[in-house]
């Protein structure tokens, strides 16, 4: 019967991995914003890279990229990771806000905000002049879709729909101008 028991137990383990066996024990999940330790679980995984636990870091940075957890956990993950000053944590940042892949424009500017604490390095700021660059490329194939579908709506409604557009746009272009002059901004080095 032992035997029996324990070939089941190695089967769940290897088909299911260790999601199964943590269901099985009750065990909350370290992103769920029900459980009342759920920012303390985040705050072990920090302690745990503290202490030199590099795996610790990897679970903070898949919090952080997965789309399904709750933005609390994210952020939070985010947070952490970017107090690591890790390249691992610098590298996940990155991509999420030169790719502006957080749709959540909140988690956007929280990530924008933590990639501006690692302050000297040419990745970080790369990485937000590449998302200003793709956030208005986005923003005018909005303004672009806007424009076209402006037909299906009155005469009147398109009229001030098109100063607003234009009211948009003039701020856009003062922005840039305003960036374009500014001596810290880093200039876009085009892929060659």
């Amino acid at each position: 019967m032992r035997k029996h028991i324990t070939i089941v137990f190695c089967c769940l383990l290897i088909f299911q991995g260790c999601a199964t066996i943590k269901s099985i024990l009750g065990k909350n999940s370290i992103m769920d914003p029900d459980d009342p330790n759920f920012l303390n679980n985040i705050q072990k995984l920090r302690s745990a890279y503290q202490d030199g636990d590099i795996q610790a870091l990897e679970e903070m940075i898949q919090i952080y990229n997965n789309d399904d957890q709750h933005i609390k956990a994210r952020i939070e993950a985010g947070r952490m990771l970017a107090n690591t000053q890790h390249p691992m944590a610098l590298n996940a940042i990155a991509k999420m806000v030169e790719t502006t892949s957080a749709v959540d424009f909140s988690f956007l500017k929280a990530s924008i905000e933590m990639l501006a604490l690692f302050r000297e390095n040419p990745k970080a700021s790369f990485a937000m002049v590449e998302s200003m660059h793709i956030l208005e490329e986005r923003t005018n194939n909005l303004h672009l879709t806007i424009a076209e579908n402006l037909n299906k709506v009155r005469t009147k409604d398109q009229i001030l729909d098109l100063l607003d557009l234009y009211d948009c746009i003039l701020r856009l272009c003062h922005m840039v101008l305003i960036l374009s002059h500014s001596s810290s901004c880093p200039r876009r080095i085009p892929p060659q």
